[in-house]
């Protein structure tokens, strides 16, 4: 609970969050200051900038007494060279950036709702080994050979991206995970991924966490699929068998597209000593049977598939298909967007942690893009509008930040302002 008066801006908390950064360089190097060089690589990112050469020409393109007044920048040494950006920026640890994603713009998400995760592959970040290929940013070939992947957290009402974490060398997505979902504060969400994260470490940690789950299940869980395949198969013949059931169908995209979702209940399923029973608080198994018909040539397609889940929500399937739904945010509304309109499978930035502090400005801005309040206009025209008029990339810094989620302002009884406004 909070008023409005409580809250700040996001170009506030985000400087503060630039100040505390630790600076990589040593002091003799430091004529321009680190803040004054993340904000203007944010800046310029929301204005459309893809690499480190736009990030000096964003800044040298502005008023520089605008660029002092309004972001609070410095400048002892004028503008910096794209070099100092790429030196500076690639040496901070992604770990002191990524709060800016999971503590200060995952406010703005709402308290219960769909959490996807799901890996990205910075595509352009590959490098083959001894080409001498470094991205187009000079010096020597970097050691990194595969291209890296990035833990994303996507809340799907909301529609921002809330969270993102680096896979360490050595690992995978799998291995990552747990101390990915322990660094989130997901309490109350209904976390969903694909087939790869369904591991009972992961049901362990998200149940702890007091979230609920919801997770595709594929046949690197055999014994599970199997026996959740057959839990179906045998309720085609014996439909008292699921618990509850809802259908659904639509014309969008130029398809027409039938969902069926049938939700059985663990305990009409399993027997109390089964070893199944191991994946914590499991409650329910889903199946959702899809069926879609679209032209293609002049040629009417029908495809068909069927896709089989676990959860820990109680057995009601209208609930569940739109859970189910839901997971495709992160790949639909969140990656896809990041690659078009941002560049990101384009970027061929690969040298330290460049590639990963640069993937997480965007995100910050695709959160702004989404959260401006009262503008029209397609994401699209909202970058374009914020490359030509400062003042408008000014008004999305402006975004109020509501309190922490479940946070309360002491308020003296009685006075009128006892009224407290829920975030």
């Amino acid at each position: 609970m909070a008023t409005l008066e409580d809250f700040q801006t996001l170009a506030q908390l985000l400087r503060e969050h630039f100040e505390k950064i630790e600076d990589p360089r040593i002091d003799r190097t430091k004529l321009h200051p680190l803040s004054d060089l993340i904000t203007i690589a944010l800046c310029s990112t929301l204005a459309g900038g893809t690499d480190w050469e736009d990030m000096p020409e964003w800044a040298l393109a502005q008023d520089q007494e605008w660029l002092k007044d309004k972001l609070g920048l410095k400048l002892p040494n004028g503008i910096a060279h794209h070099d100092t950006f790429r030196r500076t920026i690639s040496r901070i640890s992604p770990e002191q950036i990524e709060p800016c994603l999971s503590v200060i713009l995952a406010r703005f998400r709402q308290k219960h709702e769909v959490v996807g995760i799901d890996g990205k592959v910075m595509k352009g970040s590959k490098v083959v080994q001894g080409t001498g290929d470094t991205g187009g940013t000079g010096g020597t070939a970097v050691m990194r050979h595969k291209a890296i992947t990035l833990l994303n957290a996507w809340a799907n009402d909301s529609k921002i991206m809330i969270a993102q974490g680096s896979i360490p060398e050595g690992t995978n997505e799998i291995g990552a995970m747990p101390a990915f979902l322990e660094s989130l504060e997901i309490a109350g969400c209904t976390i969903t991924t694909d087939a790869a994260h369904c591991q009972t470490e992961t049901v362990e940690i998200i149940r702890r966490k007091q979230a609920h789950y919801l997770l595709t299940l594929k046949d690197n869980q055999p014994k599970l699929h199997q026996a959740v395949v057959a839990a179906f198969t045998h309720a085609d013949h014996n439909p008292d068998v699921v618990h509850s059931t809802h259908e659904q169908s639509g014309k969008e995209h130029g398809r027409t597209e039938w969902r069926k979702c049938r939700v059985i209940a663990v305990e009409d399923w399993l027997l109390p000593e089964d070893p199944l029973r191991r994946w914590k608080d499991l409650n329910c198994i889903i199946c959702v049977e899809r069926r879609r018909e679209y032209k293609k040539a002049g040629v009417v397609k029908v495809s068909h598939s069927q896709t089989y889940h676990i959860s820990s929500h109680a057995p009601d399937a209208e609930a569940l298909q739109g859970k189910v739904r839901a997971r495709w945010g992160v790949e639909n509304r969140g990656h896809y967007v990041l690659d078009v309109l941002f560049g990101e499978d384009s970027c061929r930035i690969r040298k330290d942690h460049g590639p990963a502090n640069l993937a997480l400005l965007r995100r910050i801005c695709l959160n702004l893009v989404r959260l401006a309040p009262n503008v029209k206009g397609s994401l699209r025209s909202r970058i374009k509008r914020a490359g030509w008029n400062p003042n408008f990339l000014y008004d999305l810094l402006l975004l109020p930040v509501p309190d922490p989620l479940g946070s309360r302002v002491s308020i003296a009884k009685g006075s009128r302002a006892a009224e407290e406004v829920e975030i």
